[in-house]
Order: C-alpha cells, then structure tokens, then sequence
C-alpha cells in the first residue's frame, strides 16, 4: 500500500471493520520484482460492506471474505 502505484481510497485496511490495526494482508516482493509493478489496490466488492460490494451479494453470508483482496499488476 505504500507503492506509488498503488491505487487506494484512502482504507489502509483489508479485514472487517476498517481500524488501521486491521491490515492483515499483504503481498510481499523482492526490490527487483517491486521495480515490475505497474499498479496495484485492494479488490473491496467481494467483502460485505454497507455499498461498493457486488450487486449479487444480497446478504453478508453470500461475502466471498472476510478479507479484501490485494491485487498487482506486474510488467514481467
């Protein structure tokens, strides 16, 4: 989340109730594979929340996660 190319709205965290201590997912690189990175964010809509998730999702219990999903796009 600290990349440049990282694409955010401002959460700095991936589980449940959005505290910063919350941040449990990450995507580790080496500084060679980190310089590959063209853009990278955090994939919200499959997490329950009160708006932004997938239409489909009806009720919490249809959440993908419990975790938002770290996503990279790499130029390799």
């Amino acid at each position: 989340m600290k990349h440049p190319k990282f694409v955010s709205d401002g959460s700095s965290w991936t589980y449940s109730g959005g505290h910063h201590k919350e941040k449990l997912d990450y995507i580790l690189m080496s500084p060679k594979l980190l310089g590959k990175v063209q853009k990278g964010g955090v994939e919200w809509r499959g997490v329950w929340r009160t708006e932004g998730h997938f239409p489909e999702m009806q009720k919490e219990t249809d959440a993908a996660s419990d975790h938002a999903a770290l996503w990279a796009d790499l130029d390799i």
